[in-house]
């Protein structure tokens, strides 16, 4: 294939996949270009080998390689962009170098993206060597912004993997989570630890997450209450066989089965939380599920407390329960313009007042009322108990399988 020249014209084309193990990432390229209004690109089983090279840093902004040349002709070309190019599929993608797919093939429209990662030291494949080519001009790029993205669905079979994969890329106005550890097929194994949020992401304030799915990971209790914390707009949480999930469902009451699931300082994880839903985790008990739900119950009815504590030695005020790690604030910018979007009020020099009337700060102490709670697979929680929570809750839905 020679890239400069035209190929036939698919303006018609929607959705690509390719499953070619020996494809080229200038084959790649021409196929995107044939294709202007391409929607969805399935990358089944295919890394493209490298037979390109970045041979400038950026573009006039300052933002993208914009240059590149083929290693069989040395012609350089313009990177092109996938304009239209609304979701990815990528399997087998090298976790340290899924970043570089999106410099070399920029995607700004791009809305959903599903990964299932290989091992966390697969390399990208070279075609005249062994080595990543460019990647010093390549880092000009970084970290990769995806302004677009609001899903994100990962799969991997290293939990390594998932350290490397996120560390050069942001997602802004990221919605969905969904993380899955697949186990082996025929040999059982202990599930490994879920990863700190800190050595995932290289920004993990993810204050516009409201859908977060984690499958086969053990949890770490006070990590997994540190990663909820960064997720303050979290209304659907999902886990899928997940020892040692009690801990963090009683952490959602602020409290614990050992002190009746009191909450001393009025501080909620996940205030906005509406859906829950646990399946196959054997440790998760009643006496867990009930207190959380009747915890969280009792403080949506309540009067709207105060948000901090007074300190007794200087006077200012200590916001909420003391934390084993401190936990970043969000920056202002970025905290405004959550509100911003939450209240859906487009801000002038003159809207401050009408901004102030509709946004109430404390309505984050008070947790939000759950509305359903799917229990599946859960051995220490009948179907009685759970059928009780309907007649103690009405407003409650409540789903209950074997």
């Amino acid at each position: 294939m020679v890239y400069p020249r035209p190929g036939v014209p698919l303006p018609r084309l929607r959705l690509l996949k390719l499953d070619h193990r020996e494809s080229l990432l200038s084959e790649l390229y021409r196929l995107v270009t044939c294709a202007p209004n391409l929607k969805t690109l399935v990358l089944a089983n295919t890394v493209p080998m490298q037979d390109v090279i970045l041979q400038s840093a950026s573009d006039a902004d300052g933002s993208l390689p914009r240059v590149l040349a083929l290693l069989d002709n040395g012609d350089t070309h313009d990177v092109p962009m996938a304009g239209c190019l609304e979701h990815l599929d990528w399997s087998f993608a090298p976790p340290a170098y899924t970043w570089l797919l999106f410099v070399l093939l920029p995607m700004p429209n791009l809305r959903s993206l599903a990964l299932c990662l290989n091992t966390e030291s697969t390399l990208w494949p070279q075609y005249m060597s062994d080595d990543p080519l460019f990647l010093d001009i390549a880092q000009n790029g970084i970290p990769v912004r995806l302004s677009s993205l609001q899903e994100l669905v990962v799969q991997c079979i290293d939990d390594g993997a998932l350290k490397h994969v996120f560390r050069k890329i942001r997602c802004p106005v990221l919605a969905k989570l969904h993380i899955t550890y697949l186990p082996p097929l025929h040999a059982s194994c202990e599930l490994p630890q879920l990863p700190r949020l800190e050595s995932m992401f290289c920004d993990p304030r993810l204050y516009t997450l409201t859908d977060l799915k984690l499958s086969h990971f053990t949890l770490d209790p006070d990590e997994a209450r540190i990663m909820l914390r960064y997720m303050p707009a979290l209304t659907h949480l999902t886990f899928l066989e997940c020892p040692q999930v009690a801990a963090v469902i009683c952490a959602l009451s602020g409290g614990s089965c050992d002190n009746g699931h009191e909450n001393p300082f009025n501080v909620w994880i996940c205030p906005r939380l509406e859906v829950l839903r646990v399946v196959d985790s054997p440790d998760l008990k009643f006496q867990c599920l009930r207190g959380m739900i009747h915890a969280r119950s009792q403080a949506f009815g309540a009067p709207a407390p105060c948000m901090s504590s007074a300190s007794p030695n200087t006077g200012h005020t200590l916001p909420g329960a003391p934390s084993p790690r401190v936990v970043k604030p969000l920056r202002r910018k970025f905290r405004d313009a959550a509100i911003r979007r939450a209240c859906n009020v487009t801000l002038s020099p003159s809207a401050g007042r009408a901004t102030a009337a509709v946004y109430n700060p404390y309505a984050a102490v008070r947790p939000s009322q759950l509305r359903t709670v799917c229990i599946e697979g859960c051995g220490r929680v009948s179907q009685i108990e759970a059928t009780s929570l309907r007649g103690e809750f009405p407003s409650l839905r409540v789903k209950w399988q074997p």
